[in-house]
């Protein structure tokens, strides 16, 4: 397929005569005369506009038709893969807080729906409503699951084992990884604790707080006022993972210094440096998976998705299969987190967990499984779904023509679509499943895994 030839100059260029268009008329097959109507059906575009639209839609564009150029799939279909990709980059810019976002979004829109005419009138391409096209628009799902997780502490064993960290950078990694992926905490706020945001005596709670001044040189900011929360770290972390914790507070809390960061190098106390707790994770990673977009803020979607399917669904199947809570910690976490709560009220506490103002900002960059959770609920009280209403649910897709459904049948077969649902679901991203963690964690399973022997360490360091 011939893409090139779908990006095309809004302002004329100098010198492009009749002679190249026959030239790329004869190359790309399309007709002369629909491509020249589709620059006079338009106005002029402002030679000042024209790298907009380069950088917008034309590289983008190329870009993401790459992974399509042998596809044999229909024109529709792979605009519309093409234009989803290119709404979701662009939503993405969201996400390291560009302010020019909402209007970065409106724009490419804009001129989507221009470059859309063009199409429809040179290559007859279908109608597309590119509004719900950009509805339809997902943030990444990154979710690192239970297992890929137990890897991630595996290899920092491994790391420790191996002299590549020492036991006290072990012991701040460890706990800094378990509370981001147990309770969704930005790393700032996390690094930004002290010992005195410890509350409690047997069930520690974390109270995640602005303090300080620039004038004092100690100043902690939260990004935003809805940020400021208690984190019931005694509830949402393994019985395990809490021990450890615990034990960690408890031995800076004897240090009788309560000003002190609970997280810093050894001798100091000085905010760890984010780069000291990114850099050994993204070593990790990249061993972990062949090809990811995971960081630190990986931790925090997992957490979000996790409650949500906690705080919303039966433990049986999808809070059984897709975490590695125990039934027992699924009622205790629901008992401490809702309480007298039901409803649409689950979705504020988790909003507030995450320190939200409202779900509004959770659903649109963190909720993943929301699907799932819906389609659980579905089947469960609708078993039996007309046609025509599974259609209307799932909303416009070009993809749809590829469910098996027949004349004859009046209710959806979600058993014999599942394949085509999952690949919509996934949003043709299966790449992102490849992954050796199970392999790692085969591999590191078999090795005996023994306690830091401290007496050997200092009495036999040639520097003691």
């Amino acid at each position: 397929m011939a893409y090139a030839s779908r990006l095309y100059p809004r302002a004329k260029p100098r010198g492009f005569t009749l002679q190249w268009i026959k030239k790329l008329s004869a190359t790309f097959d399309f007709d002369t005369t629909q491509y020249t109507k589709a620059f006079q059906d338009n106005q002029k575009l402002a030679d000042s506009s024209i790298y907009t639209y380069y950088t917008r839609i034309a590289e983008p564009f190329l870009t993401h038709a790459l992974q399509y150029i042998d596809a044999d799939d229909d024109i529709n279909d792979l605009l519309n893969k093409i234009y989803q990709q290119i709404i979701s980059n662009t939503r993405l810019a969201d996400e390291v807080d560009q302010p020019e976002f909402k209007k970065s979004k409106d724009q490419t829109i804009h001129m989507l729906k221009r470059f859309h005419t063009f199409q429809q009138i040179v290559f007859q391409a279908e109608d597309f409503e590119l509004e719900f096209i950009a509805s339809q628009s997902r943030p990444r799902a990154r979710i690192i699951g239970h297992t890929a997780f137990q890897v991630i502490l595996k290899k920092l064993n491994q790391l420790l084992h191996d002299q590549s960290i020492s036991d006290h950078h072990y012991k701040l990694l460890k706990i800094i990884y378990i509370l981001a992926y147990r309770t969704g905490m930005r790393i700032n706020e996390i690094l930004g604790l002290r010992v005195k945001d410890i509350e409690g005596l047997n069930q520690f709670s974390i109270w995640v707080q602005p303090y300080g001044s620039k004038k004092q040189g100690n100043q902690h900011l939260l990004k935003t006022d809805s940020a400021e929360r208690i984190v019931p770290a005694y509830a949402l972390l393994k019985d395990d993972e809490y021990q450890f914790f615990s034990d960690f507070v408890v031995e800076k809390r004897l240090e009788n210094k309560k000003s002190l960061y609970l997280f810093s190098n050894l001798n100091e106390n000085k905010k760890l440096n984010k780069h000291t707790v990114t850099a050994p994770l993204k070593l990790i990673l990249n061993q972990v998976f062949k090809g990811h977009h995971y960081s630190f803020h990986s931790f925090r979607h997992t957490t979000a998705n996790h409650l949500s399917l906690l705080l919303n669904c039966e433990y049986a199947p999808l809070v059984q299969k897709l975490t590695d809570y125990s039934e027992n910690e699924y009622q205790k976490i629901r008992a401490e987190l809702l309480q007298n709560q039901h409803g649409q009220n689950h979705w504020f506490v988790i909003a507030h967990l995450l320190g939200h103002i409202e779900p509004v900002e959770t659903f649109k960059s963190y909720i993943h499984l929301n699907y799932l959770i819906a389609g659980q609920k579905l089947l469960k009280h609708h078993p039996d779904m007309p046609n025509e209403l599974a259609k209307k649910i799932m909303g416009h897709n070009a993809t749809f023509k590829n469910l098996q459904i027949t004349n004859g049948e009046k209710d959806f077969n979600f058993e014999k679509n599942q394949s085509v649902l999952a690949t919509i679901l996934l949003n043709d991203q299966t790449k992102w499943l490849q992954s050796n963690a199970t392999d790692i964690l085969d591999e590191l399973s078999l090795q005996i895994d023994q306690s830091h022997d401290f007496f050997c360490f200092f009495c036999w360091n040639r520097r003691f």
